[in-house]
């Protein structure tokens, strides 16, 4: 298993939103222990 990266903290959406534009997320997040979710209560938007 290689070394994962330590995601950094924001201070705004905008920053984490650029933040993950320049980088490869494979380095800091660990994708094959991912899960499939669910959200069964979740109402569809009229808008």
């Amino acid at each position: 298993m290689k070394k994962l990266k330590k995601i950094p903290k924001f201070k705004t959406i905008k920053q984490e939103d650029i933040f993950w534009q320049e980088h490869d997320s494979t380095h800091y997040i660990d994708w094959s222990q991912a899960k499939n979710a669910t959200f069964p209560n979740l109402i569809p938007s009229t808008a």
